[in-house]
């Protein structure tokens, strides 16, 4: 008999995006490609789900009413994982693409400017003569005077003086005259910022569950991809993770019993959170939000082919992001801002102008090595549902949600690269 006191659960990097190239092969971790199993998905962590399918199907033939064979199909498993979100770092097995710039402070921000408006969820940028500083596989930080439409997007190829193609789509509208900045020269000694953007291509990673048995046991759970991710905020409670994932096969060994590998940083509470929303230029904070929660589907699938019953492959379809919020009701303004962008009541919707919805998580330190923060940010925000109930003996609660077009996570540390 045990416990889940005498398990551990840790998880390499497969297949995945290192800056300049995908590398790593699908379902086989080492050390050549990420790291050995020594990264965690969060505080607290657990397997609340870990379930396995043999997918058979009974033969039956003429002459008998019972089966004739039991035969198995291909193999598929599931593994579900709860923690307390504190290290950014899973983003990139959801998102694809992960980099790191440093987070420092510049005179003259903008080496060009924007010439020609973007669509949000374009991936090229109209800009200014943007050769004599950037390159392919740089990163570059994009705003306004104000910063109010700052994003990191790493760049995949430019065309001479006239514009910049990047690996993942735009988050905001970005006007003429916006700075375009090169800002990947990690010279000091932070703080850094961790960006998490989408890529076309889904990631890949192997899950190390390791048991503490008499005869100790190593389970490989090989070629995990997210096929959902949860980041819930409640008052009063701490910032919970839910990662799911489907996994192409799994191999068992009689090794000796790995150790938990410790997270390194705290976790958050809903006291250090914050949900914005960036309307009309400007972000706004909803002070009055009671629970928040944001999904993630990137719609990743496991490849099966002949000559295995195992996957072999895996892909990524369209991401999609739902968020929903409650929050306690304040006066129509409010909610008309978000039903019709601030229009009259009257207007009906039909074309609503997307807003930008942020969840804003910091520790609240400010000393060096100590201030660490996480910054979720969504594109193309629209309401989808809207609900009202009154009672007169209680306080009027506001229900919404949304649906998003893109996403890009922040995690703001000292640490100076992605583990």
């Amino acid at each position: 008999m045990t416990t889940g006191a005498l398990t551990s659960l840790m998880f390499s990097w497969e297949r995945y995006w290192t800056g300049s190239a995908w590398a790593g092969e699908y379902g086989t971790a080492s050390s050549a490609t990420g790291g050995d199993y020594d990264k965690v998905f969060g505080q607290g962590q657990k397997i609340s789900s870990l379930e396995r399918n043999n997918n058979l199907e009974v033969i039956y033939g003429l002459g008998q009413r019972g089966g004739v064979s039991n035969q198995e199909k291909q193999f598929a498993g599931s593994i579900s994982i709860e923690a307390s979100l504190a290290n950014p770092y899973i983003f990139r097995a959801v998102l694809g693409n992960g980099g790191t710039v440093e987070a420092k402070t510049v005179t003259t921000p903008g080496d060009t400017v924007v010439t020609t408006a973007n669509v949000i969820g374009a991936r090229t940028l109209l800009v200014n003569a943007p050769t004599a500083n950037f390159e392919a596989d740089q990163w570059v930080r994009i705003q306004d005077a104000d910063t109010y439409n700052t994003e990191y997007l790493q760049i995949e190829s430019l065309i001479t003086d006239t514009s910049l193609t990047f690996n993942s789509p735009l988050m905001y509208v970005h006007p003429t005259g916006d700075t375009v900045e090169e800002w990947d020269a990690l010279t000091g000694t932070g703080p850094y910022i961790h960006v998490f953007t989408e890529m076309n291509t889904a990631p890949s990673i192997t899950i190390q569950n390791s048991f503490d048995l008499s005869s100790d046991q190593k389970l490989l759970y090989r070629g995990c991809v997210n096929t959902g991710t949860t980041i819930t905020c409640a008052v009063n409670e701490v910032v919970g993770l839910k990662m799911d994932y489907d996994y192409a096969n799994e191999t068992l060994s009689q090794t000796t019993y790995v150790p938990q590998t410790a997270e390194t940083e705290e976790i958050y509470s809903f006291a250090h959170g914050a949900l914005k929303k960036y309307v009309s230029n400007a972000w706004t904070t909803l002070a009055v939000v009671q629970n928040c929660e944001i999904s993630i589907n990137p719609n990743a699938e496991v490849l099966y082919g002949l000559g295995s019953r195992t996957g072999v492959e895996r892909v990524g379809k369209q991401f999609e992001y739902d968020i929903s919020a409650s929050m306690m009701f304040q006066d129509v303004a409010s909610l008309t801002e978000l039903m019709y962008t601030g229009a009259a009541s009257s207007t009906a919707p039909g074309n609503i102008a997307p807003i930008a919805l942020e969840l804003d998580i910091d520790n609240g330190l400010t000393g060096v090595s100590t201030k660490r923060a996480c910054v979720i940010q969504l594109a193309g925000v629209k309401i989808d549902t809207n609900s009202l109930p009154q009672d007169p003996t209680a306080v009027i609660m506001e229900d919404v949600s949304m649906k998003a077009t893109n996403m890009t996570v922040w995690g703001y540390n000292y640490v100076s690269a992605i583990p």
